[in-house]
């Protein structure tokens, strides 16, 4: 990264972009392994920080709001990135799955569990089924789950 004068090195939205950029660019952070090396990447025009930082406050930036890219096998271009809430980021995982709920979808497990007033291993137990004490109780009909990004799709490219 080149280092250009600025002047917006304590905007918060410089230490979103110095993550992002880290966490694709250099092998030495914790979190490569999870983007840099699956094949994440940073466009072009967001090499720079002042690019980045224009698309932002244009698309929605505010204090609080999280960084997250709409496809997770995709890169970190202006088309695939938003700014949502903690939770929904957490929604959007290259764990996450949908959960399919007499006939109804819902984003997490969480979001049903709400829906329906149970705790969310209630609704775990719906889907995946339980043993208890010995005994295997069956998931339930009309109930499951689906992961949201396939693994073998996990190439950065959002792309079989």
């Amino acid at each position: 990264m080149r280092h250009t004068r600025h002047g917006k090195c304590k905007h918060p939205l410089y230490d979103v972009w110095l993550a992002m950029s880290n966490r694709c660019r250099n092998p030495s952070n914790k979190c490569y392994k999870d983007y840099g090396e699956r094949g994440i990447t940073v466009c072009d025009e967001w090499f720079e920080f002042m690019p980045f930082y224009d698309w932002g406050v244009n698309n929605g930036w505010e204090t609080g709001l999280e960084l997250d890219r709409i496809n997770n096998n995709g890169n970190y271009t202006p088309s695939n990135c938003r700014f949502v809430t903690r939770k929904k980021n957490l929604q959007n995982t290259k764990t996450s799955k949908w959960w399919f709920i007499n006939g109804l979808k819902f984003e997490s497990a969480r979001d049903a569990s709400e829906h329906f007033n149970v705790s969310q291993p209630t609704i775990l137990a719906w889907c995946n089924g339980k043993n208890s004490r010995g005994y295997y109780y069956p998931p339930k009909k009309n109930c499951y789950s689906e992961r949201k990004y396939q693994p073998h799709l996990l190439n950065g490219t959002g792309e079989k």
